[in-house]
């Protein structure tokens, strides 16, 4: 943990805030460089390329880093704490093995798609649906989602929408992989 942080912290010095802040977004390089010090793997257990940090080491580590730079913490948080949360809880073996490697290193940031513009974040009476395809194996969705937590950076999405629309607040959630 502390060898993370003293990394990530020396990276968040070499681009300084007003940079982000110009910018209106975190710098490419910097992330690349904060994932290659770990960054994005601080809760993804260690079986798949992650940290494996307990919830209180996690916090200590993104409060020291959000001292730094709240942009690039608030990146690695909403990654973790809403994005990869439910495949690392509730994601098949197969799925795991398919996105929390990649996770962990920061190539693929996942980002958390529950707002809807008519319904806010109102889960129960989300208007996205899901309908299962004709093949019987994957899943249609129909909706529109906004304000998506790590849009910008997002290589895969949690994306949650009603499995039956005559039964409200019957959700599920959804992984979709980004262009």
């Amino acid at each position: 943990m502390d060898r993370i942080l003293t990394d990530c912290q020396g990276i968040m010095k070499d681009f300084p805030a007003a940079t982000i802040e110009q910018l209106g977004r975190v710098p490419d390089e910097m992330l690349k460089r904060l994932a290659a010090a770990g960054l994005f793997g601080l809760t993804i257990p260690e079986a798949y390329g992650g940290a494996g940090l307990n919830l209180w080491e996690y916090m200590h580590t993104v409060e020291r880093m959000a001292g730094y730079d709240l942009s690039a913490a608030l990146v690695s948080l909403a990654h973790l704490s809403i994005g990869t949360k439910g495949i690392v809880l509730f994601g098949t073996d197969q799925q795991k093995e398919r996105y929390l490697p990649a996770a962990a290193r920061g190539q693929m940031i996942f980002s958390y798609a529950l707002t809807e513009p008519k319904i806010g974040s109102d889960a129960k009476h989300i208007e996205t649906t899901a309908v299962l395809g004709e093949d019987g194996e994957h899943y249609l969705l129909h909706g529109r989602k906004t304000y998506i937590t790590n849009a910008n950076y997002a290589g895969g999405l949690t994306v949650f929408a009603q499995m039956d629309p005559k039964r409200p607040g019957r959700l599920g959630a959804f992984i979709v992989e980004t262009a």
